[in-house]
This record gives structure tokens, C-alpha cells and sequence, in this order.
């Protein structure tokens, strides 16, 4: 098992959320976790290392919009996606909305029906 390198404990969660590539047409996908530096996108699209990406969190009270970054895919499973930079209201939102929430594995190393 790889050692885990984030800075941010992810968190399980199963939140329906829309995102874009490039300003094109959103697209819905779940997350099935979440942290304060990224999240894993649960979808079937394949998007290369790199790809940017503009997501919309409905949180619990608010809905914030997050870029982020395509770092690592796992074919027929997901994206793990890196937040970029959010503002201190974003980030307030999105740590409240995690800080219940019970840790989870790395989910880079996830097999197919264990989430």
C-alpha cells in the first residue's frame, strides 16, 4: 500500500454534483469523497492528467463552485480531482460540511464495489 501523501483527510460522502471541462456542458457525477484539497469524481468520462475541470458542490446550506485539476484516473471508476485555490467563505462551507463526516481509504487503491 502506497503511504498516503495528502494534506487533507478525505471524508466519505455521496453528493451528486454537476462539473464542466473548458465552459462546455455540465455533466452530473457523484463524489464519493471529499476533502478540503480534492475530491474522487465517480464517473464513467475518461479526462486526461491535467484536464481542468469547474465543479458545483451542493453542500447543505450553499452551493459553492470549485476548479480543479484532473491528477489521476481509475478506468470504469473515476477521477481524483485537486481543488485550486477557493476563497475563505468556500472553504468555511466545505470544511463545516466535512468535519462530521468519517475518514475513508485512499480510494486510488479502491476496487470496483467497495465504496
Amino acid at each position: 500500500m502506497p503511504d498516503e501523501r495528502r494534506e487533507h483527510v478525505r471524508k466519505a460522502v455521496e453528493l451528486t454534483v454537476t462539473f464542466s471541462v473548458d465552459g462546455g456542458p455540465p455533466e452530473t457525477a457523484r463524489l464519493q469523497d471529499l476533502s478540503l484539497g480534492g475530491a474522487f469524481l465517480a464517473t464513467l468520462d475518461e479526462l486526461a492528467f491535467g484536464t481542468p475541470l469547474r465543479l458545483t458542490l451542493p453542500l447543505s446550506t450553499e452551493t459553492i463552485d470549485v476548479d480543479a485539476v484532473v491528477r489521476w484516473r481509475k478506468k470504469g471508476q473515476g477521477l481524483g480531482v485537486q481543488f485550486g485555490p477557493i476563497g475563505a467563505k468556500p472553504t468555511f462551507l466545505l470544511t463545516e460540511y466535512i468535519a462530521d463526516m468519517d475518514p475513508v481509504p485512499d480510494s486510488r487503491l479502491l476496487q470496483p464495489g467497495d465504496v
